[in-house]
């Protein structure tokens, strides 16, 4: 009898603790409201943005231009504030853009904290659409965000002698979003540059107008005394000669 007893506590122990182990299985495999919406709030706080640099890039030495290295220009897109809870599917998109679609999570994440993406500059915009996913319990693969990133088109004028010398003007900048008519560039460049000479021009005879002004008014103020001395003895004589005048006169 006592033995039964046992077999039956044991039996009912097992039978509580597989319940207790099918509930928490089942709570985790569960993408509830409540940390759907917590998985929500962490992927708003990722960020992406990029920068642009100049990469050295070894060749085999060209025997035209006898160089083994060449200036590259690149595009890193940066991404912040991933975690291991989420995942971040990234599509490049534009016309004539053939990447294929990446995806990156918490692994791909530097020292800094930053997830770094090169791409090669392009003489076209991309625009970079990243969908965050969740790789956590009963959420994984679902959506938590879609953010999109445009970054702008490589300018082959850029590094043309005509733009060495204004480097500012919007037609010379390196990166721009705009299409650019070459048949007419080199007009509006060389029209810029004859703009800024006439403003060199004015500013120096403002410049040599004011320089006049400013001297004159130096000598003036070198010989304030020197002035001031002839018109009080000019005055000291016309008082001398009005005064012999009325006494002739009397």
């Amino acid at each position: 009898m006592k033995r039964k007893k046992i077999l039956l506590f044991m039996i009912l122990v097992a039978f509580l603790f597989i319940g207790k182990v099918s509930a928490e299985e089942e709570t985790v495999n569960v993408c509830s409201s409540t940390l759907l919406s917590e998985l929500r709030s962490e992927a708003a706080n990722v960020k992406v943005t990029y920068v642009t640099g100049d990469e050295m890039v070894s060749i085999d030495e060209d025997p035209e231009i006898g160089v083994k290295e060449l200036k590259k220009h690149y595009i890193y897109i940066k991404i912040f504030n991933i975690n291991d809870k989420m995942g971040i599917r990234v599509t490049p998109k534009g016309k004539g853009v053939t990447a294929n679609p990446t995806s990156v999570g918490a692994n791909n994440v530097d020292a800094d904290g930053v997830i770094t993406l090169k791409q090669l500059a392009l003489d076209a915009n991309v625009e970079y659409q990243f969908d965050i996913y969740s790789v956590y319990g009963g959420c994984s693969g679902e959506s938590l965000r879609t953010m999109k990133l445009t970054v702008p088109k490589f300018n082959v004028y850029s590094e043309l002698d005509i733009c060495s010398d204004v480097p500012d003007y919007y037609l010379c900048l390196q990166y721009t979003n705009f299409n650019i008519d070459r048949s007419t560039i080199y007009d509006r460049i060389n029209e810029y540059k004859a703009s800024l000479n006439e403003q060199n021009i004015d500013e120096e005879n403002k410049d040599g107008t004011n320089n006049t002004i400013n001297k004159a008014m130096s000598s003036i103020s070198k010989y304030k005394y020197v002035i001031v001395g002839a018109i009080v003895a000019v005055g000291v004589v016309i008082t001398v000669i009005i005064v012999r005048r009325k006494k002739s006169v009397l």
